[in-house]
């Protein structure tokens, strides 16, 4: 394969260089069928058993007693979803939706919380824009839960990969072997987005942005991930790659000699005290 470069929005600063790990979406394949009336309470036993499911793996996850504290910002966002997740008008709605048009449950999460996905993308505010993958979010743990799907795809990571995605949730990152993530390539959100913040605060480089990224990037390629310019280049040549590896290189130069001189107090070379 060729060299191909893709411009998104710089969202992380940095160099990510790994092969990519392609996340498709969970949305794509949402069964839905009519259910009779006799089975219908069977739904609503699967709905309420899968909430429960969903908020104890978050609060479990939540509520990791070594969490860092980059970690830690997501289990707070975490403790955001739990919130909107346990909102009764939230459970009356999918329940009514069930009942009323006799559908399975899987189908009645993902109708009604992509309902409230769009209401808040069609908002003309940017940031309230954003808030529609807090929605997102949690419709992609339920639906993951009531198809018996546990756990996030990033928790077992052995490998560095760059990871492929429409978007990472609040637990994809709390539970993920970050370590492991040389870069994230999302196609949507933006910089203000709670996936940007929290890659931010992982130091993780990150573009977004790049519609159907998912699609466009093949399994295994090797990416590097421009953080910092907002470029994504898949398959690059060698060249490409000495390019980006001494810029690396440069940047964690520079990133040493200030980690040396952060802590020294403010002052001029003549010993004038600076306050800051």
């Amino acid at each position: 394969m060729k060299q191909k470069i893709y411009r998104g929005v710089a969202a992380s600063e940095g160099i990510g260089d790994a092969p990519a790990l392609i996340l498709s979406p969970d949305d794509l394949h949402v069964p839905s069928y009519d259910v009779s009336e006799d089975k219908v309470d069977g739904e609503i036993r699967r709905f309420r058993d899968a909430v429960s499911a969903t908020l104890a793996e978050m609060r479990g996850v939540r509520d990791k007693p070594k969490l860092d504290a980059q970690r830690g910002e997501s289990a707070e966002l975490l403790g955001a979803h739990i919130l909107l997740l346990e909102d009764p008008v939230l459970e009356r709605e999918i329940l009514k939706f069930i009942r009323v048009e006799n559908k399975n449950a899987d189908a009645a999460a993902d109708t009604v919380i992509g309902n409230l996905v769009a209401r808040f993308e069609a908002l003309p505010d940017p940031y309230m824009r954003e808030r529609a993958a807090d929605f997102r979010a949690i419709r992609s743990r339920l639906l993951s839960v009531l198809r018996g799907h546990g756990g996030s795809p990033l928790q077992n990571l052995t490998t560095d990969v760059v990871v492929v995605a429409r978007d990472l949730s609040a637990m994809d990152f709390a539970s993920a072997e970050h370590e492991r993530i040389r870069g994230l390539v999302l196609s949507s959100g933006g910089s203000t987005s709670h996936a940007a913040l929290l890659a931010r605060g992982l130091s993780i480089p990150t573009v977004m942005g790049i519609a159907g990224a998912e699609a466009k990037i093949p399994a295994g390629m090797r990416v590097i991930v421009d953080g910092t310019h907002g470029r994504v280049i898949v398959s690059p040549t060698d060249g490409t790659r000495a390019e980006y590896d001494l810029a690396r290189r440069v940047q964690a130069k520079i990133e040493r000699n200030l980690i040396r001189v952060r802590d020294l107090p403010a002052e001029t070379k003549d010993g004038l005290r600076v306050r800051v």
